[in-house]
Parts: C-alpha cells; sequence; structure tokens
C-alpha cells in the first residue's frame, strides 16, 4: 500500500528513457491520500493526514535519465517531503505540464531556487505549490528561464508565505493570467514593490490576494509595468486592507471589459479610498465595478471617483452592497454618460446611510437607466434630496428602489420629476415603516406606469393617501397592477373615493388594502353621469366592461382579498365574498 512507503529508490527510472508521463505518479505516497478528479484537494481535510506523511525526501536524481518526459501532473503531490532539491527536473527539457507537481505538500519547507531552470519548455505550472502551508519564503528568480509559462493560477495558493519579495516572477514574460497566485495565504503581511516585475503580458489578477487576511498595506508600485493588466476582480477580497495606493492602476491597460468586481469586497479595515483611483479607465463598459467595495468597511465615497469612466453600461450594480459603515458620499460620483444601464442594489444595505447628495445620478440622466433596488435596505436613510430622480427622464424601472427604508420619513413631491417613460414602481416603497405621507404630486409627471404592485405594502405608519397621488395614470390605455399596493398598511385611516377614477383599466387589484385594519369610511369609488345627468357611484368591485367606463379584471384571483381585514369600512357588508 503507497501509505506505508518511506522512500523513493534513486534508481527507479534510470531504465525509464522513453517514458513521457508521470502523472500523479506519487500522489499520496507514504500517506495514503487517494487522488481525486478535482484540481484543489481539500487541504484542511487531507493535511494531518499529509503531515504524518512517511515519504519526507525525494532523490535529486529520480528522473535524470527520463529526457523524453512531458507531464509531470500532481507527481509529488500530498507527500511529506519537506524539500524541492536543485537537480529533480535538471533533464526536463522538454517536459511542459508541471501542474500541481508539489501540491498539498504541507511539510515542504524549502524549494532550491534552480529547480527548474533547465525546464525552459514549461507552460503549464499552475496549483504547482498550492497548499504548501509550510512554505514561508519563495526565492527570487526560480523561474527566469521559463518564458514559455502561460499560466500561474493558484501556484502559491494556501501557503505560509509572509513576505513577497521583489523578482520571483522574474523570466516569466509570456505569463498571462496570474489569478489566485497567492489566494488564502493567510500569513502574508508584507509584498515589496516590484514583486511582479517581469510579467509583462499579464492581463489577469483575479483572486490574486484574495483571502490574505492578515495583508494590511500594498506598495504603490504593485502594478508597475504591466501594461496589459486589466483583469482584478476580486485582487484583493477579504484582506486587512486600510488604505489603496493613489496610484495604484497608473500603469494598467484602460480596456473596455476591465473587471474591478469584488475587487476590495469585504476589506472591513477599508475606511475610504483616492477620488482619482480609478481616473485612467475611459473606456470600461462591463463588468466594470460591480461589487468592488460589496461588504467592505468603507465609509465615506469621495466625490468623483467614477467620473472618468463615462463609458460605464451595468458597471455600478451591487458596488457599494452591504457597505453597512458607509455613511457619507462626498458628492456626485457617477461619470457624465449615456450608457448606464443599471445602478441595481448599488446601495443596498448601506445601513449607516442617512442622506444623499444632491445631483447623484445628474451625470447620467442620458442614460436609460434601472434604479432596481438602489437604495434598497438603507435603514437609517431619513431623507431624500430634491428632484433626486428628475433629471433621469429616460429611467424606466423603480422596482424596490427604497424598499425597507425603516427610517425614512418623507418623500420629496419632485422626486421624480417629468418621466413619461417609467412604466414601474413595484415595491418601491415597500416596507418604509417611517413613513407617514404620501406627496400628492410624486407620480404626477409618470404617466407611463402600469405596476404599483406592492409600491407602499408594509408601510405600517403611513396614515393617510392623496386623492391625486394617481391622477396622471391611465391617460394612456394601459392594463394596471396594483396587486398589494398598500398591504397591511395598518395606520391607514381612510382612502380618498376618487383615488383610482382615472386608472381605466385595472387589471390586478388583489390584496390591495388587505391587512390595512385602521379604515374607516367608503371604499373608493367613482361618480358616472348617467346621460339623463344623474350620477351613479361605482366602486372597486361593482366595475364592469364598457366602452367609456372604468374596468377591473373578471377575474377572482386578480382582486382576490383586495379588502382582507377592512372591517371598519362603510360598505364592508355589501363588498362581494370575492374581494375580501
Amino acid at each position: 500500500h503507497s501509505a506505508s512507503i518511506s522512500e523513493i529508490p534513486e534508481d527507479l527510472f534510470v531504465n525509464c528513457v522513453a517514458a513521457e508521463r508521470f502523472i500523479y505518479t506519487f500522489y499520496g505516497t507514504g500517506s495514503g491520500i487517494v487522488s481525486t478528479s478535482s484540481t484543489l484537494p481539500n487541504f484542511e481535510q487531507v493535511k494531518e493526514i499529509v503531515k504524518g506523511g512517511k515519504l519526507t525526501r525525494i532523490p535529486a536524481g529520480l528522473f535524470r535519465n527520463c529526457t523524453s518526459a512531458l507531464r509531470f501532473e500532481y507527481v509529488f503531490g500530498a507527500t511529506a517531503i519537506e524539500e524541492v532539491p536543485a537537480e529533480i527536473f535538471a533533464n526536463q527539457t522538454e517536459a511542459t505540464i508541471f501542474t500541481g507537481a508539489f501540491s498539498a505538500c504541507v511539510n515542504l519547507k524549502t524549494i532550491a531556487p534552480e529547480f527548474m531552470a533547465k525546464a525552459t519548455a514549461a507552460t503549464d505550472i499552475k496549483y504547482m505549490f498550492a497548499g504548501c502551508e509550510s512554505l514561508k519564503e519563495i526565492p527570487v528568480g526560480m523561474f527566469k528561464n521559463n518564458a514559455a509559462v502561460k499560466n500561474l493560477e493558484y501556484i502559491f495558493y494556501k501557503t505560509g508565505v509572509e513576505k513577497l519579495p521583489a523578482g520571483i516572477f522574474e523570466g516569466l514574460t509570456g505569463a498571462k493570467t496570474i489569478g489566485a497566485v497567492f489566494q488564502d495565504c493567510k500569513s502574508l503581511t508584507e509584498i515589496e514593490e516590484g514583486v511582479f516585475d517581469g510579467l509583462t503580458a499579464a492581463k489577469s489578477f483575479k483572486y490574486c490576494f484574495s483571502g490574505c487576511e492578515s495583508l494590511k498595506s500594498i506598495p504603490s508600485g504593485l502594478f508597475r509595468g504591466l501594461t496589459a493588466a486589466y483583469e482584478f476582480a476580486s485582487t484583493f477580497e477579504d484582506t486587512a486592507l486600510e488604505s489603496i495606493p493613489a496610484d495604484l492602476f497608473a500603469d494598467a491597460r484602460d480596456y473596455s471589459s476591465a473587471d474591478f468586481s469584488y475587487m476590495l469586497a469585504g476589506c472591513k479595515n477599508l475606511k475610504t479610498v483616492p477620488a482619482g483611483l480609478f481616473d485612467k479607465f475611459t473606456t470600461v463598459s462591463s463588468p466594470g465595478f460591480k461589487y468592488t467595495f460589496s461588504q467592505s468597511g468603507i465609509e465615506s465615497v469621495p466625490e468623483g471617483l467614477f467620473a472618468g469612466c463615462v463609458k460605464a453600461s451595468t458597471s455600478f450594480e451591487n458596488t457599494f452592497y452591504y457597505c453597512e459603515s458607509l455613511k457619507t458620499i462626498e458628492g456626485p460620483i457617477f461619470p457624465e454618460s449615456s450608457s448606464v444601464s443599471s445602478m441595481a442594489y448599488t446601495f443596498a444595505g448601506c445601513t449607516a446611510l442617512e442622506s444623499l447628495p444632491d445631483g447623484l445620478f445628474d451625470s447620467i440622466a442620458a442614460s436609460k437607466t434601472k434604479f432596481t433596488a438602489t437604495f434598497a435596505m438603507c435603514t437609517s436613510l431619513k431623507r431624500l434630496p430634491n428632484k433626486l430622480f428628475a433629471n433621469n427622464t429616460l429611467a424606466t424601472n423603480f422596482s424596490n428602489t427604497f424598499n425597507s427604508c425603516t427610517s425614512l420619513e418623507e418623500i420629496p413631491g419632485d422626486l421624480l420629476g417629468q418621466n413619461e417613460k417609467m412604466g414601474y414602481a413595484t415595491s418601491m416603497f415597500e416596507s418604509c415603516t417611517s413613513l407617514k405621507t404620501i406627496p400628492e404630486e410624486l407620480f404626477a409627471g409618470c404617466p407611463a406606469i402600469t405596476n404599483f404592485e406592492a409600491t407602499f405594502a408594509l408601510c405600517s405608519a403611513l396614515e393617510s393617501v392623496p386623492e391625486g397621488l394617481f391622477s396622471a395614470i391611465g391617460t394612456k390605455t394601459s392594463s394596471i397592477n396594483l396587486s398589494e399596493c398598500f398591504l397591511e398598511c395598518s395606520s391607514l385611516k381612510s382612502l380618498p373615493a376618487g383615488l383610482f377614477d382615472t386608472i381605466r383599466r385595472i387589471n390586478y387589484i388583489d390584496k390591495c388594502f388587505e391587512g390595512c385594519t385602521s379604515l374607516t369610511g367608503e371604499s373608493p369609488y367613482t361618480v358616472i353621469v348617467a346621460e339623463d345627468g344623474s350620477e351613479q357611484k361605482v366602486h372597486l368591485y361593482e366595475r364592469t366592461r364598457g366602452t367609456d367606463f372604468p374596468i377591473v379584471s373578471s377575474s377572482a384571483s386578480a382582486h382576490a382579498n383586495c379588502f382582507t381585514g377592512c372591517e371598519g369600512l362603510s360598505d364592508y357588508d355589501n363588498i362581494p365574498a370575492d374581494w375580501k
């Protein structure tokens, strides 16, 4: 059984001159770990077993006659070896694949700097030392003869490295993907400027330092000279970084697909960033800045942070998602752009944010932008600036924009301005439990809204609804959804008679007033004038189809539970059972 093997004979392959593949050859030898199809084993599960493994060294000349060898994937993975000898691959000048060669060797402490010096044909060395938690130092110049290598992903993943000296990637001029190279190196505290010198073809640094929980600072020239680099997704995610150099990306590539998503997500010690950090990225469109600062400790956002990113599209979705310490947005931060298509969840969950700056979205007035859940769950947001969206006349969707803003006490009447494109107010103010009143002119400039589903649902402090709230709606032929619009507004005392007069076509009104237990007076009705001049009250539940008459869907499910619990209404007994 391989678990009992404690030594590899130096002459084991002395006659194997034609051997080409040494894939998983000694994987788990001396420890009994069985290889799997997974590229990265579960290091936490295997490390204790590997630590006690019997195979602690490999003969330097083991492959000396194997000059035809081409592949060494995971050849010594999950063994208890403590050192990589200088001559181990001395005669493997044609070998190309070294993926995971020493991965999960948790006792490995020393790497001979010249062990890859003759392996000049190597193209793949990713995962090579992944999981080598006893490895504290990386030799400088270890890969100086390996210009053919293309991918460095996870090469030092989960190692015990504490300091990164300049020059450790010297010679890797062909490497394009550097992603996750130091991910989860939890002891890493120091990085020298110039650590990436030589990686002139590098494009991607995704997850590079993600999970390096002891890393508090990075040098200004960390990415110096890397003119091809543009992918920085999750690069510093979940680190202890306290600041970011203003010129960190001075040499990076300005490219349409530049990616900063999750770059600083979860960085709890990061309080703010330099205003000009992203100035050079004038062509970035998407993915851009999705989740860039999400769940970080950022407290203030400098004015103009993204001002240079004039081509951004969906780039700002979730950018500050759940930044629970964010208190201040110092001014307008977005670019002057006609291409920003979404601000979905941009500030959602920013529970310390109390107010917003004037003109926050004015610069994207020429964009057709969705404001879906932009400020949802901002539980400290007390006031909104006048005309916050007044200039965003091309915006169509405001679903959940302020959902669960539990401290919001009032809404400015000119919040939306004149917006003839707006179609969705779904759950826009749902669960705003401090909201007591609604301005009558809120939707006055928005005649095309068709969906009011749950717009004010669960606004438990709401006491009144203005008669002209929906007066602009229905001026265009449309099918209106009012489902759950005022659901569980338990403080609502009365309803204006003509609340729905202008809405001629109601498709859904189910649960609209369900749980409005404080309602008194008569339910809404429309006064119809007959040919003889007589007037007739037509309540919602009495509407029928007609050529010049407000209608409501005849489907029972479309109006089910509309008045459930509204027993204080004077006409409650007249309301049909399928409406309550």
